[in-house]
């Protein structure tokens, strides 16, 4: 039932997505990102690759923020994690030349405390009021590598989840559209000889 559904929607199974055009790959992202179809799709970076995997990542990424599922992106360093966020976040801007900003990037380190991480939010918050106010209903707060500050692995399920932090409501997500997402990278044992 599902797969006769989305045929008579024009989903067509048997094509090759690795194959289509670029142009044609963001056509098809375009008319899920974008609420109105009648915008042109421009490529935000000619240098990134629209591969099955990474289109599968933006609309699994997407469809939890429009179901306010949590978003944590867990791989190595330099991956292209926080590539395919910025990319993202500029597709929903959909504005060519734009000098919107509608992502904040925090990079977590083992000296990031809880004021620090609520400060980023504050600022981002501010952004994203700003960038409401500009038409733009998303603004990306990115904690990136989330588990290298105790504090912040420590307030991501409160800040994720709960969408307060530190007991205070973060009023951008739920009034200016601003989504959270955390990155993770693998924790390894090194051996004592690294040392």
């Amino acid at each position: 039932e599902l797969f006769q559904g989305l045929q008579l929607q024009g989903v067509n199974f048997s094509e090759n997505f690795d194959n289509l055009p670029k142009t044609e790959k963001l056509l098809r992202l375009y008319h899920v990102f974008r609420s109105c179809n009648d915008m042109e799709p421009w490529d935000p970076d000619p240098e990134f690759e629209l591969t099955t995997d990474n289109c599968q990542k933006l609309l699994a990424m997407h469809l939890r923020f429009r179901c306010k599922i949590p978003v944590a992106m867990f791989g190595e360093t330099g991956i292209g994690k926080t590539a395919l966020l910025s990319y993202y976040s500029k597709l929903l801007i959909g504005r060519p030349g734009s000098s919107v900003t509608n992502l904040k990037i925090v990079h977590i380190d083992g000296g990031v405390t809880a004021k620090d991480i609520k400060h980023q939010i504050e600022h981002a918050s501010c952004l994203a009021c700003k960038n409401w106010s500009q038409g733009i209903c998303s603004t990306i707060l990115f904690f990136d590598e989330c588990n290298t500050s105790h504090d912040a692995l420590w307030l991501a399920q409160e800040i994720m989840c709960d969408q307060t932090c530190d007991g205070d409501s973060i009023d951008a997500v739920n009034k200016y559209g601003m989504k959270i997402v955390i990155a993770c990278n693998p924790y390894r044992l090194h051996p004592p000889e690294l040392f």
